[in-house]
């Protein structure tokens, strides 16, 4: 999940907050439509913007992005207000019509003309690492999924088709945010003691041939007691430091308003350091190396070798949101009342 703060037109990331009842304000879905390409994560070459105009909900311009990615593959990008199965049909169509575009029809419809096209292509490339993959070739980034449209995107999402939920998020002092939902990417995570732990409560996620994972679990198959007797096997969690305590009752409530589990950073600025963690919505901290903690100030001090840190205050909901504080104090403070809408 990301999410973005909405704040004088522009988006800045970060992850908390109430989903509203309403629907989202066009002018939110017009810094949606704006700043696209920052939400869907991924490197693409803008080339030209077309389509119906306001046909995402927001100020009347167009919602079709025709780019390129890294690849050089061409790609669409499509900002809607609300996704059924006839856009969804209409919006595969278009990306196969795009998709045969030639080099000479891109430079044709680049707004700074054919010359141009070529040199900013050569820059963005030259940005990026070599040999890229070819990812999507179809983004859609809309308020709503219909239910009825929901089962098809599950099955597309392996076939070049990449669908973002919108939906708009209010904290209890009025601040918006933009909870971006991506329901239909299917991630596979790298070798590592956390992997090896979701793996043994996933086993169907387990492969024949990760041997690496494969051992670990021979050990600990539920992937819970991994201890010292596999702590020379690459990837092992070392022996667990785990504070016993309880689990705080607010450190479980701004784990179950995340909704999932949600990265928890701590950057150290004067010396340079980076610390992560995983808030649970348990409640648990969970750090790089599977060790848990029901403290956040205990897995601070464990993540860092200090002692006295309040992990209240270092902690923050994913990179640059807020702090551990604040979110238990958003999570204390009562919830705002909508009137329904007649």
């Amino acid at each position: 999940m990301l999410l973005f703060e909405f704040d004088q037109g522009q988006l800045f990331p970060t992850q908390f907050g109430w989903r509203s009842p309403e629907d989202i304000d066009p002018e939110v879905m017009a810094a949606v439509r704006d700043q696209v390409l920052q939400l869907i994560g991924r490197p693409l070459f803008p080339i030209q913007w077309t389509g119906a105009e306001g046909s995402h909900a927001a100020r009347r311009e167009p919602n079709r992005l025709v780019a390129m990615d890294a690849s050089g593959q061409v790609v669409s990008v499509e900002v809607v207000a609300a996704l059924d199965s006839v856009g969804l049909v209409d919006a595969l169509a278009r990306s196969g019509r795009t998709a045969a575009l030639g080099w000479l029809d891109l430079a044709d419809l680049y707004p700074r003309g054919a010359a141009v096209f070529r040199r900013d292509w050569n820059v963005f490339r030259e940005s990026l690492p070599p040999r890229p993959i070819p990812g999507p070739r179809l983004y859609v980034v809309t308020g709503r999924v219909a239910d009825d449209v929901r089962p098809a995107l599950e099955l597309l999402a392996d076939s070049g088709v990449e669908v973002f939920e919108v939906s708009q998020r209010e904290l209890a002092n009025g601040r918006r945010f933009i909870e971006v939902t991506e329901p239909f990417r299917v991630t596979v995570p790298t070798l590592n003691a956390w992997a090896a732990l979701a793996a043994g409560r996933r086993p169907g996620l387990v492969l024949d041939h990760d041997e690496d994972i494969r051992r670990l679990l021979s050990v600990a198959p539920d992937g819970q007691n991994i201890d010292a007797d596999i702590v020379e096997t690459p990837g092992a969690v070392r022996p667990f430091e785990e504070d016993a305590g309880e689990v705080d009752p607010l450190l479980l409530a701004v784990g179950e308003a995340c909704g999932e589990d949600t990265p928890l950073v701590w950057h150290q600025l004067r010396k340079g350091l980076r610390h992560d963690a995983v808030l649970r919505t348990d409640g648990t901290i969970v750090l790089p190396d599977g060790r848990e903690f029901t403290d956040p100030s205990r897995a601070a001090g464990v993540a860092s070798g200090r002692t006295g840190v309040d992990g209240w205050a270092v902690w923050r909901v994913t990179d640059g949101g807020p702090t551990l504080a604040e979110a238990r104090a958003e999570v204390a403070a009562p919830r705002p009342h909508h009137e329904p809408r007649h």
